[in-house]
């Protein structure tokens, strides 16, 4: 009776499993025909129960993948990608766990987290899988143009060179910074990218000829722009002048250059105009506009044509934007910033800084690229002002104001450490220095070389105060090449040069000097280049920046113009209060 109880039960239970095998067997051939019809949603449901794992049950890998690829079909991402990561926790040694991490890839990547996608597609295996998602990764890179998340990806990933390359194009089209231009350097020599294509070029490109073509695209204004004219006081024609006298001085030196001027009017169309012609296209040099729209215009003009162009008067970082062939002749207002910050960090003791700029867009950005510099050394910015024109009587309010019917300032002397003032305009200036000598107490200022040709500001105030001056393309009067050249022109010419017609002469015989050994592409010589002596000028360094990182830190002392050592700790000045104190003790004996 035991024994044919027993046979019953498995028999029973063998019928059982072969029915539920049969159930299994028929919900995955109807999950699949509706997969293959599209039908997606009931596809779905008839693999959800065969996703769990049940006696008997051979689907559930695959139950499981074709649920999430339904999922995926029917637009429901987020059920997939839920579907897809229960597989790899469930089935981690499942043979086409290599299908699932790229699908995991493929919807991280979409949902905008390309960090975990690139993380998954690294844990494909099967090499027929692996091509499939390096071409998912360059769809993917390529149209990702986030140059943090690609940083990120390229720290976690050094080796990859697709990375590297993407990387390495972001980083192009970025603004043009010392930074970028030797990351990009390195990206270049560790993954054997092509230099050609992310404009790096070196001296097997930069070819030497015997004599070089310079365009000078300047608004002149005048049908005659002969030596004659010149001798008018016009900004342009002393730059224009200046540079034909490098001309000249350059043929004394057998450096061959042939000058074209083209003139801009100060007006976009006929800047345009003026780059249509085909003739252009043979210059190797191409200095100016001076005005935004046109330079904006000719940057454009000479990326595509990669032709060199070079600014003689400005200090605006934007001038270079992202045009690796764009150079200023000065130090831009970010390398500016950069070396005040320096010159602060080695200079005071007292952390505690105020910073005064204009309302222009380029001192703002002066302005901001001191603050994030010196807080990193744990300065405080205790008073940040943008001085509009209409409130310039705020600084002296602020900076001198006192207590009522007292003589005790409300701002206190050890309350401020240094002023750094990120503006070359008179007004702001010497609001600032009036303030300053009001109080009496000489807080530290940090200014600008140009200060020194202000009316308003005498060179007793600024020798009284111990103003510290940055300064960029500063021209040492007192020089004997200065001197000479000076007096040779008033002899000439039988007037007093500008400071135009210096800046014109310095910045082509630097251009001329440096296309005669290096050629047309003579920033490939700037990484290893020293400090290059100016011929008026204290000199060029470019490194890897295209504007020039070379500028001194000058100050009065009496009547003489000084360089200060930025690595120098400056002695702080004692508060009146403190000296009035230690006077006291001396008087009674206490010292």
């Amino acid at each position: 009776m035991n024994k044919q109880f027993f046979l019953y039960f498995l028999i029973f239970i063998v019928r059982g499993t072969l029915l539920a095998q049969d159930t299994f067997e028929r919900d995955y051939t109807n999950g699949k025909d509706l997969f293959n019809l599209g039908k997606y949603e009931l596809s779905m449901e008839a693999f959800r129960s065969l996703t769990r794992k049940q006696e008997g049950n051979k689907y559930a890998e695959h139950a499981s993948f074709y649920y999430a690829m339904a999922a995926y079909k029917a637009n429901l991402p987020s059920l997939a990608k839920s579907m897809f990561l229960q597989i790899q926790d469930r089935f981690p040694h499942w043979p086409k766990i290599d299908e699932v991490n790229f699908w995991l890839g493929k919807l991280s990547f979409e949902e905008g987290e390309s960090i975990n996608g690139m993380e998954y597609l690294s844990m494909i295996n099967l090499t027929s899988i692996k091509k499939d998602a390096k071409l998912l990764k360059k769809i993917i890179l390529d149209s990702l143009q986030d140059l943090g998340t690609l940083s990120q990806l390229y720290m976690k990933y050094p080796q990859d060179d697709l990375i590297a390359a993407t990387y390495a194009m972001e980083v192009r089209n970025a603004p043009v910074t010392p930074e970028n231009r030797a990351l990009l350097r390195e990206l270049i020599q560790k993954h054997n990218l092509d230099k050609s294509s992310l404009d790096i070029v070196d001296a097997e490109t930069s070819l030497k000829k015997e004599s070089y073509n310079v365009a000078i695209l300047f608004p002149f204004k005048l049908d005659d722009i002969s030596i004659r004219r010149l001798a008018r006081s016009n900004f342009v024609t002393d730059l224009y002048q200046g540079i034909l006298l490098a001309q000249e001085q350059l043929k004394n030196l057998e450096i061959s250059l042939k000058i074209y001027a083209y003139d801009t009017k100060r007006d976009s169309a006929a800047t345009a105009e003026i780059l249509q012609m085909e003739e252009l296209k043979t210059m190797d040099l191409i200095v100016g506009p001076l005005y935004p729209m046109s330079s904006k215009l000719v940057s454009e003009w000479s990326e595509e044509n990669k032709i060199n162009m070079i600014n003689p008067i400005s200090d605006n970082a934007q001038v270079i934007g992202n045009n690796p062939y764009s150079f200023l002749y000065k130090s831009s207002n970010i390398t500016k910033a950069l070396a005040a910050a320096n010159l602060a960090r080695h200079a005071f003791a007292n952390k505690n800084v105020v910073i005064i700029y204009s309302s222009s867009p380029k001192d703002s950005v002066t302005a901001y690229t001191y603050k994030r510099a010196i807080e990193k050394d744990s300065f405080k910015v205790v008073w940040m002002h943008r001085s509009l024109p209409k409130e310039s009587k705020v600084i002296p309010k602020v900076l001198a104001e006192t207590i009522e019917d007292s003589d005790t300032l409300i701002i206190k002397c050890d309350s401020i450490g240094h002023i750094f003032v990120a503006s070359e305009r008179e007004l702001i200036a010497a609001n600032t220095i009036t303030a300053v000598e009001s109080r009496g107490d000489k807080i530290p200022i940090i200014g600008h070389s140009s200060w020194i040709d202000f009316r308003f500001i005498e060179y007793e105030q600024l020798d009284r105060l111990d103003v510290l001056m940055v300064a960029p393309n500063y021209i040492n009067r007192s020089r004997d090449e200065f001197i000479e050249f000076k007096q040779t022109y008033i002899n000439q010419y039988h007037r007093v040069p500008t400071k135009y017609l210096y800046w014109g002469y310095d910045m082509l015989m630097f251009a001329g000097r440096m296309m005669n050994q290096y050629g047309i592409y003579f920033q490939h010589a700037f990484p290893d280049m020293e400090v290059h002596q100016g011929e008026l000028s204290l000199g060029f360094q470019y490194n890897y920046s295209n504007d020039n990182q070379h500028l001194e830190i000058i100050r009065f002392e009496g009547s003489d113009l000084t360089y200060v050592d930025p690595t120098l700790i400056i002695e702080s000045f004692p508060c009146p209060e403190e000296i009035e104190e230690e006077e006291t003790e001396l008087l009674d004996g206490k010292k």
